[in-house]
């Protein structure tokens, strides 16, 4: 009977083990290398580039394709709802410090949409597809969201001596409600009165917050259901306030310019907070428009149209693909009531040239 000598077991055993650390760790190594031998031709290349750009005089950082800064009493984008988008900056460990959440949260509350995943939110429409806006639909969505925000209410017992509870039978916890945020700034309140504008129209006390106000009321429905384009723009009566401010603006801001902080680095970590709101502004515009359009205001239709194509170019100097995406979806909204209405023959012959002048100025394959 043979039986194996104990040296040589240790011995196996340590040339499996030996195995076992040595190829991960030459495998390892190999990868090591190879990554630092690419990283070293990348920045050899890229080099070689940087001195061929700077021959033909072209820019080698993104800081120099930023669009020339313009004042901000003549810029949209510094306009009351627009600026709080961008009211931010790092913080000691270099993360994102959210400064005016709520004029971040009055700015993401003027939307079609109401935020929640039901009900389902009607189907996309576009001139492109020969396609008219289904304000039916609409109405209809309004109405099932007014239904699920009831339900709700219904299910929540309301605080005896709560402002918008009384009004509109909902629950704000006593008006303890809080904003999310990250860091509290000094100089922007996390919770602040309900401006004076709002409680104006809606009849509400200047000692409600605003975000108190933004949870208790939703779009309004009349009673009984009317026609589409009538029960559409009671619904966005909701965001008026809003749209009506920011035409305002647009009217005495002739130009546009998003505070885009270009110096970042590395370039990837530039935010666009902006992006969104330019395309859901656009949306909310195309809505009430079209429905103005169909209810007969055809002036108040143009203003929102041509206000809706000021917010479509506010992106237009922006280096970045993304901007120029959002800009041409944006564009793609502002058109629906131009197409709805030369299809209905609503628009007259001062209302077509001005919307004309607009569109001579575009360019959206310029580079």
């Amino acid at each position: 009977m043979d039986t194996q000598h104990p040296s040589s077991s240790r011995s196996l055993l340590w040339h499996l083990l030996r195995g076992i650390i040595l190829v991960p760790l030459v495998l390892t190594t190999l990868i090591v290398l190879a990554y630092a031998v690419e990283n070293w031709r990348g920045e050899r290349a890229w080099a070689e580039v940087r001195r061929e750009l700077v021959t033909k005089g072209e820019p080698t950082e993104l800081s120099a394709l930023a669009p020339p800064p313009v004042p901000d009493d003549q810029n949209l984008a510094m306009a009351p709802l627009l600026r709080p988008v961008f009211a931010v900056h790092r913080g000691p460990a270099g993360d994102l410090v959210w400064e005016d959440r709520v004029g971040q949260n009055r700015l993401a509350s003027v939307s079609r949409y109401a935020g929640s995943p039901t009900p389902k939110e009607p189907k996309t429409r576009s001139w492109i597809r020969g396609e008219r806006l289904d304000l039916a639909a609409w109405q209809a969505y309004y109405r099932a969201v007014a239904e699920e925000t009831a339900r709700k209410k219904r299910a929540t017992p309301p605080a005896a001596d709560s402002l918008p509870d009384r009004r509109y039978g909902s629950s704000t916890n006593g008006g303890g409600a809080s904003l999310p945020t990250n860091v509290v700034v000094p100089g922007f309140p996390q919770r602040r009165p309900l401006p004076p504008d709002l409680a104006a129209r809606y009849g509400v006390a200047t000692n409600l917050t605003e975000h108190d106000f933004r949870r208790a009321f939703t779009f309004p429905v009349p009673a009984t259901p009317g026609s589409p384009a009538s029960d559409v723009l009671l619904a966005l009566s909701l965001v008026d306030p809003e749209l009506d401010a920011l035409a305002a603006e647009a009217a005495r801001r002739p130009f546009g310019r998003f505070p885009i902080g270009y110096d970042e680095h590395p370039s990837w970590g530039i935010v666009l907070p902006h992006l969104a709101q330019v395309r859901k502004l656009a949306a909310v515009l195309q809505l009430r428009a079209t429905a103005r359009l169909a209810a007969g205001q055809v002036t108040a239709a143009h203003s929102d149209t041509l206000l809706a194509m000021r917010i479509a170019e506010l992106t237009r100097d922006e280096p970045f693909l993304i901007s120029q995406l959002v800009r041409a979806g944006a564009w793609t909204s502002s058109l629906q009531p131009v197409w709805e209405g030369i299809n209905d023959h609503r628009w007259n012959e001062p209302q077509l040239a001005a919307i004309a002048e607009r569109l001579r100025a575009v360019d959206l394959v310029a580079v």
